[in-house]
């Protein structure tokens, strides 16, 4: 009998801010009771640093150097998926739910799937961009940084038209406020779509394969309440500052802000702790409806998320969000997996790869595979081209050419340690990784083999050309508050 098969993706979750991988706060209480029951992974790693990217692995099975998707629009032949493999030769019924604007509004990504559930908030372009009462006079828009109410009021009151100034001050803030009202509700919460999962799943008579990406932990890092256990309202303040100056790694870059991105972090864990909760209501879902034990459960993530950590290669390259490098806070990240039938726990230590997600689906739908996610080749590989040239160009005041991808990365386990090559131009280095939480440079140098998989893989046909579903501003906007670089 053909299992079913659950993808939870975890936006933005690196393991190393997972209490299940060894962070001292106590981020994933579940999970660490889960894996008496599952697999966990202490060595996997992301594809590549982004959404698009690592989606479009875990979707096909190909390496972002053979697939090429890098651009938050990118279009694929949905054919060459798991999930279309899945429906057409094994009979799966198959659903995704998420808010991810990236799979469900700017890529194609989720036509994978015959159910669609994606983001019901209505988003509304910004009605503030340069409107204003009188064009003559200053208005809080005409410089580059958010400099608050007192400086605004200072330059109002030194310029030629102090009181038409002013009018444009309050105009500017009730324009902001407004809409901050309605985009309160950037990513709906894990609930959501767990609860979508849930109807859906009820109507399921054949096996079934779903895909949910929860955001939670995502920017910009608003956990509830009831789960914000290691952050407080003023670090809340500090990122609602943040999120109203625009994409967080210019904010951050413009006034070397790094102090205001690290206290982020402990809104961040509130963000794992609300997922570790949801995934929870899932695996409890599905145990009291009978298919717990016949279900391939795969947790992880599809990147991680960077608090100014600095790069090992490139020391003045310091991390923000997930917009280039290809630092262990981007790439390694939780996998856990149930497999059908699985009741006792297990642990794996070898470096273990994401792309291997549908060889992983596939054995679920035909013959159990003891350990899929680690392939079989020597290497397991990252890898992204961001930062691109042309966003590069988004810094005027600053020089970004060390940032400029591409970066490679390539893993493998020697005796009990796993080492990183990494490359980055014509800089490499070797980096020894111990777990979630420590690495560190051993040398300058790589193996002569470390690269070479990346020099022969070629590209394979599955981009598209075309318009993406929804080209709109507001989609593009979207993106912008999540902290894209448009």
């Amino acid at each position: 009998m053909s299992s079913n098969i659950l993808l939870v993706i975890l936006d933005s979750v690196r393991a190393k801010n997972m209490s299940v991988y060894g962070h001292e706060n106590h981020t994933t209480p579940f999970l660490e009771d889960f894996t008496d029951v599952a697999t966990i992974y202490r060595q996997a790693r992301a594809p590549s640093i982004h959404s698009i990217a690592s989606h479009v692995s875990m979707f096909t099975g190909y390496h972002v150097n053979e697939h090429r998707c890098t651009e938050h629009e990118s279009q694929i032949n949905t054919e060459q998926t798991i999930w279309k493999t899945l429906e057409n030769n094994f009979d799966y019924s198959t659903g995704i739910f998420t808010p991810n604007t990236i799979v469900a509004s700017a890529s194609n990504l989720s036509e994978c799937f015959e159910t669609s559930v994606t983001s019901s908030v209505e988003y509304h372009d910004r009605v503030s961009s340069d409107e204003r009462l009188f064009e003559s006079a200053f208005d809080p828009k005409d410089v580059a940084v958010s400099e608050g109410v007192v400086k605004n009021i200072k330059r109002s009151l030194n310029h030629q038209r102090p009181i038409r100034s002013l009018l444009n001050c309050g105009y500017r803030s009730y324009l902001d406020q407004k809409e901050k009202n309605a985009t309160t509700n950037l990513e709906e919460p894990a609930e959501t779509y767990v609860d979508a999962f849930s109807e859906w799943h009820k109507t399921q008579n054949r096996p079934w394969a779903a895909c949910l990406n929860l955001m939670d932990p995502h920017y910009p890092y608003l956990p509830d309440n009831e789960f914000n256990r290691w952050g407080d309202t003023e670090l809340k303040s500090i990122g609602s500052s943040l999120f109203e100056q625009g994409p967080l790694s210019q904010t951050i870059l413009a006034d070397e802000s790094w102090w205001k991105l690290k206290s982020l972090e402990a809104l961040y864990d509130g963000g794992i702790y609300q997922a570790d909760q949801a995934i929870k209501r899932l695996v409890n879902l599905l145990k009291s409806r009978g298919d717990f034990e016949n279900t391939l459960i795969v947790i992880t993530s599809d990147h991680g998320e960077g608090f100014g950590e600095r790069s090992h290669l490139e020391p003045s390259v310091r991390v923000v969000d997930h917009s280039w490098g290809i630092n262990e806070v981007l790439t390694h990240v939780p996998l856990i997996v149930k497999f059908p039938g699985q009741n006792t726990p297990n642990q794996i230590d070898k470096p273990a790869t994401l792309t291997q997600f549908p060889t992983a689906a596939k054995s679920a739908a035909t013959d159990p595979d003891s350990d899929p996610f680690v392939p079989d080749s020597k290497l397991v590989f990252s890898s992204t081209y961001r930062l691109l040239e042309q966003d590069a160009k988004k810094f005027p005041n600053k020089d970004m050419s060390n940032h400029v991808g591409p970066w490679l990365a390539a893993y493998e386990k020697k005796e009990d340690v796993v080492y990183k090559y990494v490359r980055h131009g014509e800089k490499t280095a070797t980096i020894a990784i111990q777990d979630a939480q420590n690495a560190w440079v051993v040398t300058d140098s790589v193996p002569d083999y470390a690269f070479t998989a990346f020099e022969t893989m070629g590209e394979v046909d599955i981009r598209q050309s075309g318009t993406n579903q929804m080209t709109s501003d507001s989609v593009e906007q979207r993106l912008s508050d999540l902290g894209y670089l448009r």
